[in-house]
């Protein structure tokens, strides 16, 4: 289900604002369905009759708020399955049966928050045009195979876990160098700058020692085998040295 609002007064205010209702049977009997909210502000400078710079022929300002959803799994993710394997059984071949993966009834969407600020501009009689974004995002209930220890049966098993937070910065500036009736020659310019942190994993929390063994406090534990460890980039390689 989706719905959306749009409004405009004189060509220089505008919102827009959207809900919806996702579902999706793959998730684990108890949470198939979410809902994602959003709204958004732009106001055209350009317009109004205090603005008077020659050089600026268009300048809009937006700002946005939204949640986005994620349902990037298997159709079986949240559901027990059975494998086959082959052993002797006396003298002959059998094919037995065995739980394979681990359900979790559980499992719910992904969901991203995302704040947005951004600016569009023409300059030169729009010889010269681009936007500047600015974002900020948290993603809660990441999509993920949580490890787990062999002694139980399993490897993983598909979950919700944890928190991470990206933010950066987007430019693209578009330019027209020549523009004749049998030539013409545009250019863009595209420029990104973006950093991830990872906010919280499991919620296990470990005791921290000091260099004689005692425990001076606690913090969450980080998933080595993974290589992910809170308060530093999810891509970010370690190893021993």
């Amino acid at each position: 289900l989706m719905a959306r609002l749009n409004y405009s007064l004189m060509d220089k205010y505008m919102i827009t604002a959207t809900w919806r209702r996702d579902g999706y049977s793959a998730f684990g009997q108890k949470n198939p369905y979410a809902e994602f909210p959003s709204a958004a502000l732009g106001w055209r400078i350009s317009e109004e009759d205090f603005f008077d710079v020659s050089m600026i022929d268009y300048l809009k300002l937006r700002v946005s708020w939204g949640a986005n959803g994620n349902r990037a799994i298997g159709r079986y993710a949240a559901l027990a399955r059975l494998g086959t394997t082959k052993y002797l059984y006396g003298t002959e071949l059998a094919t037995g049966v065995y739980s394979s993966t681990m359900a979790n009834s559980n499992l719910q969407w992904e969901s991203t928050e995302a704040l947005n600020f951004g600016i569009d501009f023409g300059l030169f009689q729009n010889a010269v045009y681009g936007s500047v974004e600015y974002y900020n995002m948290t993603t809660t209930n990441l999509l993920l195979n949580r490890s787990l220890p062999r002694i139980i049966g399993y490897t993983s098993v598909a979950s919700n876990l944890g928190e991470l937070a990206n933010n950066g910065v987007e430019i693209t500036l578009n330019s027209t160098n020549i523009k004749k009736p049998n030539v013409r020659w545009n250019s863009t310019l595209n420029f990104s700058f973006n950093r991830n942190e990872i906010k919280s994993l499991y919620g296990e929390m470990i005791d921290v020692l000091d260099e004689e063994g005692n425990v001076i406090g606690q913090k969450e534990a980080d998933d080595i085998g993974n290589s992910w460890f809170i308060g530093e980039s999810l891509d970010r390689i370690w190893d021993y040295e």
